[in-house]
């Protein structure tokens, strides 16, 4: 289920991308603990390989090989037993899917700089909807497509050349 949000699996609109996640680490994360914070599937496993006593080598490793221009995977242990105020330190969150080849990509970024207050996101799904922009914060259902008013075409510009800096162009086969 998409928990009412905006479309679904696949999809870069919020019902595709958002997934409810429970943890539980006895003696570390205090019962009834609840966080807002974003943050990308790459940074579980990064996180389960620090608390189970990895090598600093090997988390170097996993950091790198999951990463993107803008940043690497992101330990979240000090989020999850220290609260959201240690939501770890990056400007971005960007996401593709290319299974139709580099040419059909899409893409979602989303800017947590200010992510409790402000929590625009680009999104692009495909030629059909273009380039959209929406504030998650105050539109977390995705419905007031804010990229085509004069006040932020600054910001799609700015956000789209996020993407397109940042990102790892996939190997053709």
């Amino acid at each position: 289920s998409n928990g009412g949000r905006r479309d679904h699996k696949r999809s870069m609109y919020e019902g595709g991308l958002n997934v409810p996640a429970m943890v539980k680490w006895k003696g570390h994360i205090p019962a009834g603990v609840k966080s807002y914070a974003p943050w990308v599937v790459s940074d579980i496993g990064l996180t389960i390989l620090k608390i189970s006593g990895a090598s600093q080598q090997l988390l170097n490793e996993y950091a790198g090989n999951n990463a993107d221009k803008q940043g690497t995977s992101k330990a979240l242990d000090q989020l999850w037993t220290k609260g959201d105020q240690f939501l770890p330190e990056r400007d971005y969150l960007i996401t593709e899917n290319c299974e139709g080849g580099e040419s059909s990509c899409t893409f979602a970024v989303l800017d947590v700089r200010n992510w409790q207050t402000a929590l625009p996101k680009l999104v692009f799904n495909g030629p059909k909807t273009g380039l959209q922009l929406f504030e998650l914060v105050k539109d977390p259902k995705e419905t007031e497509d804010l990229a085509q008013l004069p006040a932020y075409q600054s910001v799609v510009n700015s956000m789209h050349l996020v993407w397109r800096n940042n990102r790892i162009p996939r190997a053709t086969a």
